[in-house]
C-alpha cells in the first residue's frame, strides 16, 4: 500500500496469517503486530463487506458507476464515490470491483492533500503456499513491537482530565444529561496525543452522546462552512452524526447517538461550562 501526502510518498506493507497482522512501515523503518485470532470464526463475504461500504456512505458521498474496466485479466466495473461536503472526513473515492466475486480490487481515496491508492497485484483463487508465504522481508534490526503497546486508556475523574490535558476544558452542565464516565486515551508512535472521551447518559443509564476532547491538531485545520457551535466554525460528518469545532486551542468532537436529540444537544452547547466550574 502506498499512499502519497505533502511530505512525500510513503510505502506500507501488512500481512495477515489468520493469527496475527504485521504492518510494516518502509518509509520510517517501524513495524507493528496485532493478535488476530480473535476475530477467527467471525466471517463477512466481499459482497457483504461492499454493501456495508455503500450503505455507510449513502448519507455523505453521491456515487455513480463510471463503467466495465479490465483489471487483472478480470472483469470489474469502476465506480466513483464523491463527498457531498468539501471537509468530509472520507473524501472522494474510486473503486474497481470484481464483477464475479465483489472483491474490491483497486481503491483510490483523497482526502486534502493526502492521496492513498490500494490495489491487488497478483489475484490467484486456487493458489499453492509454501512455508515463506506468510512472511514480510522486515530487517533484523528493525523490532516489531505490539499494537496494543501503543495505545492505553483508563477511566479518570475531571479533576484528572484537567490534568492530563494541562487545562480546564468545556463540559456539558448535567441538569439534563448526566456525564457517565470520562475515557483517557493514549497513544504512543506517529500520532502521540491524549484524548479525553465523555460519555453523557439519561436517567436510564442509556449513552445518548460522546463528547471527545484533545489537542487541536496543526495540520488538520477546520476549513470555513455554513455551520458554527459557540460562535467557532465546525464541520459536520454526516455519515456519522459527528460535529466537531476547536476552542481555545482544544479540539472538540461532538457524535450523537440519537438524532431525535440532535436539536437539542446542539442547544446545549451554548450552555457548556469549564471543567474547572463545575
Amino acid at each position: 500500500m502506498r499512499g502519497d501526502t505533502e511530505a512525500g510518498e510513503e510505502e506500507i506493507e501488512t500481512l495477515n496469517n489468520g493469527e496475527k497482522m504485521v504492518v510494516y512501515n518502509k518509509s520510517d523503518g517501524t513495524a507493528q503486530e496485532m493478535d488476530t485470532s480473535v476475530f477467527e470464526g467471525i466471517q463477512i463475504s466481499p459482497k457483504e463487506i461492499f454493501q456495508n461500504m455503500l450503505a455507510g456512505m449513502e448519507d455523505s458521498h453521491d456515487y455513480e458507476v463510471i463503467g466495465d474496466e479490465q483489471l487483472l485479466d478480470r472483469d470489474t466495473f469502476h465506480m466513483k464515490l464523491e463527498a457531498k461536503e468539501a471537509n468530509s472526513l472520507m473524501g472522494d473515492m474510486e473503486i474497481w470491483v470484481d464483477k464475479e466475486t465483489w472483491i474490491i480490487l483497486k481503491t483510490i481515496s483523497e482526502t486534502g492533500d493526502s492521496k492513498m491508492e490500494s490495489v491487488y497485484t497478483e489475484l490467484d483463487f486456487s493458489p499453492d503456499f509454501t512455508e515463506d508465504t506468510f512472511t514480510l522481508d522486515i530487517p533484523e534490526e528493525i523490532e516489531i513491537t505490539d499494537m496494543e503497546d501503543n495505545f492505553s486508556s483508563e477511566f479518570i475523574s475531571v479533576e484528572e482530565a484537567e490534568e492530563e490535558l494541562g487545562q480546564a476544558f468545556y463540559m456539558f452542565s448535567e441538569e439534563d444529561y448526566h456525564l457517565g464516565e470520562i475515557e483517557l486515551y493514549g497513544s504512543d508512535g506517529e500520532l502521540q496525543r491524549k484524548e479525553l472521551n465523555l460519555t453523557y447518559i439519561s436517567d436510564d443509564e442509556i449513552p445518548m452522546f460522546n463528547l471527545s476532547i484533545f489537542e487541536s491538531p496543526e495540520d488538520m485545520e477546520i476549513e470555513e462552512s455554513d455551520v458554527e457551535i459557540r460562535g467557532n466554525v465546525a464541520a459536520y460528518e454526516e455519515s456519522i452524526n459527528n460535529y466537531y469545532w476547536d476552542e481555545d486551542g482544544l479540539r472538540y468532537s461532538l457524535l450523537i447517538n440519537d438524532p431525535d436529540i440532535e436539536e437539542e444537544i446542539l442547544e446545549l452547547t451554548e450552555e457548556m461550562i469549564l471543567s474547572s466550574e463545575q
